[in-house]
């Protein structure tokens, strides 16, 4: 009777913020008692619940004119938990054409969209990456700096949102 007495109150010591009252208890017996353990409630507990996606990745930092820019994306959970209805959204720079998608993985779809694109992933596990290559061609008369931009979205609780953004800023050269 006393181990299993001992387990639930070290479990009730571990767990300090959570305030709650714990009842350890033996089978039915002659000598057998009940302990209760009470835990008082203290600052809120920080749990990592949910999904972090977070999106990396590179690309060119400088394209000739009618030249071309690699984006080599990659999506990762960095967990605890598995996210579902995971979509990267991606948005080509103005004066490119011809927007590609490569080596999407099993089961991810690209649909083109004004611009850009929608890409589904369906559901990532935690601690899992897929890398995604897209390209967009330079039109002729393009100059200056040109901005992709990349973000994740996800039907699962995100508890890191800020690194579901990425951008890149590629310099045309003549």
């Amino acid at each position: 009777m006393r181990k299993s007495a001992t387990l639930f109150t070290a479990l009730a010591l571990a767990a300090p913020a959570v305030g709650l009252t714990l009842l350890a208890s033996a089978p039915a017996a002659a000598d057998a008692t009940a302990e209760t353990v009470t835990v008082p409630a203290t600052a809120p507990a920080v749990v990592a619940t949910g999904a972090d996606l977070r999106i990396t990745g590179s690309y060119n930092t400088y394209v000739r004119r009618g030249g071309k820019i690699t984006y080599k994306l990659k999506v990762s959970n960095r967990g605890p938990y598995s996210a579902r209805g995971v979509v990267l959204n991606v948005f080509f720079p103005k004066n490119t054409y011809g927007h590609t998608y490569r080596g999407l993985p099993r089961g991810m779809k690209c649909v083109y969209v004004s611009r850009g694109a929608k890409c589904t992933v369906g559901s990532l596990r935690a601690h899992r990456t897929l890398t995604v290559t897209l390209t967009a061609k330079v039109n002729r008369k393009a100059s200056g700096n040109l901005k992709g931009e990349f973000y994740l979205t996800s039907k699962s609780y995100d508890h890191k949102t800020g690194n579901n953004y990425g951008s890149a800023k590629t310099k045309v050269i003549r």
